[in-house]
């Protein structure tokens, strides 16, 4: 497998329009394209033909804003997207092509291959000096594919808007024993002698650069420069600036309750009722697009801008709202009287094509620990129109349109989708929640409907404070000191970012989530399928399909819970909860987020989880879908004893501050 190749194929073209190859007595009068006709005994290095290092600082060459430039002569419809990102992924790996199979036990950091940590000029990107050395704690270096494809796989995040150098030596071996070498391009582009004259004017700036890494590498990280065979620099993107700009902005807003007169049990029989219900809105400042006469399909591909339509970087990090939006909000509240201070309240994120309505669930557990919760939806999520009751369909009262507020429901009723068969074009029925929050068309909106989640969930923690009785005008008192959080699958996934920028520190649970985003869609096996055979139908397969994940990846690193975890935790007790077998997001992505997290196994009753200190319950049975039913695929109550214990370590993990993890029923915990 030829990721490099593949990417190269799908995201660069040609940056130089010419190569050159043989050593130091190459005839210059020699036609360029008969040179580098046979792949070298080493790393492929052809700019021809645009097969060099993808992860490469080169592609910034001719930007004026700090953004990406790669070409796009296939007019592929993913490279302008990544045009508008300040560098590479944190979390993808970084490939090498070889020309030849490697020998694994001689791929070893800081041995064969060096990776250093650099400083470099904004303006002319050269390498001025080296910070420090990785090592092989933080990257794994592996033959792949075919076993010529060189990984070298980040064993956590890369730092963000932080530069590397990369330098391969002749300690990399083939399979056959044999030492690797340099390509005969690269070894023209380390001449000493500048490129001048016709075609070769234009490696010039490669030569710059090559000389410049080598003398670097030599310099000041020891390495032999007889001994390199390739380098390469590049730059990650920036992670936090525009969530740090979005909370740093983010204020109270307008936020209205009215009691609905219903007790929990009185909206869903099955629940006990302890718990009161309010529904109401809350007002949001809206980076993304909403539909229009003019444009209706503007969720499906707004992004998130700067002023003047301008990409959004570490040098421009504030987005610009199109709008405040009205949203609808779900609120309970225990009964009785509530303490002078309040009641503590609880913010609830509901997971993938959910909507608000689940707090409903919640909401007994938590009322009779003494907390209120509160819930808003996902950005493309919302409550349904109509209900079944029975076998009749009725209006839904919690959807926007039936109630006296003058709200929007975040999922805007769009009717794009075939409800029964997933086809485009639409069937007179309101899209299910949550049919539009990923769009494989348009990446980045997807990463910015992550974006604007966490934006809602800034704006609503806010303005807790301030929620007004909309019956009488009242100041609903809440105690804001004793705010927490609780989070399921995207709402998790979402809910982590969110946890990473948050000022205030919340006891949080994240109930079965996970990341990165990219491996979730691929191995979750309810999305996975359906993602794959999308792509596959627009012809995307094998190492394209490869290629075009991490491109995803790429584009949503700066929203996905692996860049925030470790700043989720730093600030807020965490209690997660992860079911074996889960079949909709991976216990290997659950494992991921929890090492990130570093989450250790609980499986009984801890009363020491703080800021800096997670744990994480492992549950040998139940579902996904756990948190929200007892029931299971042999019974309506069959996963009884998983519901319980679950909404049990909930409620006492919010009782306790944060604290403590209870655990009730150990023979379901591993």
């Amino acid at each position: 497998m030829r990721i490099s190749t593949k990417l190269t194929a799908t995201f660069a073209s040609v940056l130089f329009l010419t190569a050159c190859g043989g050593g130091s007595n190459h005839d210059f009068d020699t036609p360029i394209e008969t040179v580098e006709a046979a792949p070298p005994n080493g790393p492929i290095f052809d700019p021809a033909a645009g097969k060099l290092p993808t992860t490469n600082d080169l592609f910034f060459q001719g930007s004026a804003d700090g953004t990406l430039n790669i070409p796009n002569t296939t007019d592929s419809p993913v490279i302008p997207q990544i045009n508008t990102l300040d560098g590479f992924s944190t979390s993808n790996p970084i490939i090498a092509d070889f020309g030849m199979a490697l020998d694994q036990s001689s791929l070893t950091v800081g041995d064969s291959i060096r990776i250093f940590q650099v400083s470099k000029d904004l303006l002319t990107g050269a390498v001025t000096g080296i910070e420090r050395e990785a090592t092989a704690a933080e990257f794994t270096a592996a033959a792949i594919g075919d076993g010529s494809t060189l990984a070298l796989i980040p064993n956590a995040p890369m730092a963000e808007s932080t530069s590397f150098m990369v330098v391969l030596t002749n300690k990399i071996k083939g399979a056959d024993g044999s030492n690797a070498v340099s390509a005969s391009a690269y070894i023209i582009a380390r001449s000493t002698v500048p490129l001048t004259g016709g075609d070769y004017n234009d490696l010039e700036p490669l030569r710059q650069s090559v000389n410049n890494h080598e003398t670097v590498a030599s310099a000041l990280g020891g390495v032999d420069k007889d001994s390199i065979v390739l380098t390469w620099s590049f730059t990650t993107q920036s992670i936090t600036p525009v969530l740090s700009a979005v909370e740093a902005s983010a204020k109270a807003e307008s936020l209205i309750v009215v009691p609905t007169g219903q007790s929990t049990n009185d909206v869903n029989s099955s629940l006990m009722g302890s718990a009161n219900v309010y529904v109401g809105t809350l007002d949001v400042p809206y980076y993304l697009e909403t539909p229009s006469a003019e444009n209706p399909t503007a969720p499906l591909t707004g992004y998130w801008m700067g002023a003047g339509g301008s990409s959004l970087t570490r040098f421009n990090p504030a987005p610009v709202a199109n709008t405040i939006l009205t949203i609808p909000v779900m609120m309970t509240m225990p009964q009785g009287e509530a303490p002078a201070e309040g009641f503590p309240v609880v913010i609830y994120q509901h997971g993938i094509t959910r909507n608000r309505t689940d707090v409903l669930v919640y909401a007994d557990a938590m009322a009779n620990a003494g907390f209120a919760v509160i819930a808003i939806d996902l950005p493309m999520h919302g409550a349904s129109k109509t209900v079944t009751v029975g076998d009749v369909e009725v209006p839904n009262p919690f959807h926007a349109s039936n109630t006296d507020f003058n709200e929007t429901e975040l999922s805007f009723d769009l009717d794009f989708v075939n409800n029964t068969t997933g086809e485009a074009g639409p069937d007179g029925i309101i899209d299910a929640s949550g049919t539009h929050f990923i769009n494989l068309q348009s990446l980045l909106t997807s990463r910015d409907n992550i974006r604007q989640g966490v934006a809602n969930l800034l704006t609503l923690r806010k303005s807790l404070g301030n929620i007004v009785n909309g019956m009488d005008g009242s100041t609903i008192k809440i105690d804001t000191s004793k705010t927490g959080f609780v989070a399921h699958s995207l709402g998790g996934v979402v809910g982590t970012t969110y946890l990473g920028v948050e000022t205030q520190s919340l006891p949080s649970s994240v109930v079965t989530a996970g990341a990165p985003i990219s491996k979730i869609l691929i191995d979750s096996d309810s999305f996975g399928p359906r993602i794959v055979a999308g792509l596959e139908a627009q012809g995307v397969t094998g190492d394209d399909l490869t290629a075009f994940y991490q491109a995803a990846q790429w584009i949503v690193d700066s929203t996905d819970p692996v860049n925030f975890a470790s700043k989720a935790v730093a600030n807020n007790a965490i209690h997660m909860i992860k079911v074996i077998d889960d079949g909709t997001v991976p216990n290997s992505s659950t494992d991921v987020l929890s090492s990130l997290i570093g989450a250790s196994a609980v499986s009984s009753t801890v009363t020491d989880i703080a800021p800096g200190n997670a744990g994480i319950v492992t549950f040998n049975i139940g579902a996904h879908s756990s948190p929200l039913t007892p029931a299971g695929p042999n019974g309506a109550l069959e996963y009884l004893n998983v519901f319980t214990e679950m909404h049990t370590q909930l409620a006492t993990f919010q009782g306790s501050g944060g604290t403590t993890i209870l655990i009730s029923n150990p023979e379901i915990i591993e």
